[in-house]
């Protein structure tokens, strides 16, 4: 059974419990936009410390075949930075 309410947030966040078990938090949703926005900042921190680590131990590529690899994965007619013809 699903139901609708209406809970109006009288802090900057409101707990949920059921019999002092945390099952959810309500947050304003411009905190919680903001809250995602830092999560995918922090993922691509990670993804660049992670690709210069690949680097450094020598399992990097270099762009052009990286733009070779792209070409024949997905199919485009052409590379970054190549011109149509």
């Amino acid at each position: 059974m699903s139901s609708i309410a209406t809970i109006t947030i009288s802090g900057p966040t409101e707990i949920l419990a059921d019999l002092g078990t945390r099952k959810a938090i309500l947050l304003p949703l411009e905190e919680y936009e903001a809250l995602l926005d830092r999560l995918e900042e922090l993922e691509d921190i990670l993804d660049s410390h992670v690709a210069l680590a690949e680097y450094r131990a020598g399992q990097g590529r270099s762009l052009q075949a990286y733009l070779a690899e792209r070409k024949e994965r997905y199919r485009v007619s052409r590379g970054l930075g190549e011109q149509e013809s």
